[in-house]
């Protein structure tokens, strides 16, 4: 009886071992369920082998070109998607460049406008200046001869180069054998 029960036994362990079966299509194995149908309808053939744990699965020749062909595509995708950022961070940093060279170009234009109008206000404040000394020397000094000294004065006092001093001249010169100077008469 125990002989009988370890022969019962080792049957139906022999059936439970692992064996898996694979669909044939053609020359090839059936990659899913709907590829097996759409072959078993065209051709009403499909084969079944049974693949047991200790073998290994027989891959054809189609099915390494296509696995290889696959990883090749793959690879070729990735390296196209790193062109694509490589160019897009090399546009992002083309405008950022330009962006930040507008800037220093507008900041390097202020400076030189603020110079330019503290420029002006010196001068002015120097022609204000020598304007005044000029007409107070003259003032003290009504005398026709005394000519000669205000223009000298002039000369020297008039360091930035403004045209007032030729102005200055002119009205003297043309004035200098009036009594008084007209004020109002304006110079060509």
């Amino acid at each position: 009886m125990r002989l009988l029960f370890f022969l019962i036994l080792y049957f139906f362990l022999s059936q439970c071992s692992n064996t898996s079966s694979v669909y044939w299509c053609g020359d090839h194995e059936c990659v899913n369920k709907k590829e097996r149908e759409v072959y078993f309808q065209k051709t009403m053939i499909v084969e079944v082998k049974k693949i047991k744990k200790g073998e290994k699965k027989d891959t054809s020749n189609l099915e390494i070109i296509k696995k290889n062909f696959i990883k090749e595509e793959k690879e070729k995708a990735k390296n196209i998607k790193k062109l694509e950022k490589q160019a897009a961070k090399e546009r992002k940093n083309k405008i950022k460049d330009e962006k930040e060279q507008k800037k220093l170009e507008l900041m390097q234009e202020k400076e030189r406008q603020k110079a330019l109008k503290k420029r002006e206000k010196e001068i002015k404040k120097i022609e204000k200046a020598n304007k005044k000394k000029i007409v107070k020397k003259y003032n003290k000094k009504s005398n026709k001869n005394d000519a000669k000294q205000i223009k000298t004065f002039v000369a020297e006092n008039n360091k930035v180069n403004t045209g007032f001093g030729d102005l200055v001249e002119k009205i003297l010169n043309r004035n200098s054998s009036k009594s008084y100077p007209d004020i109002n008469e304006m110079p060509n």
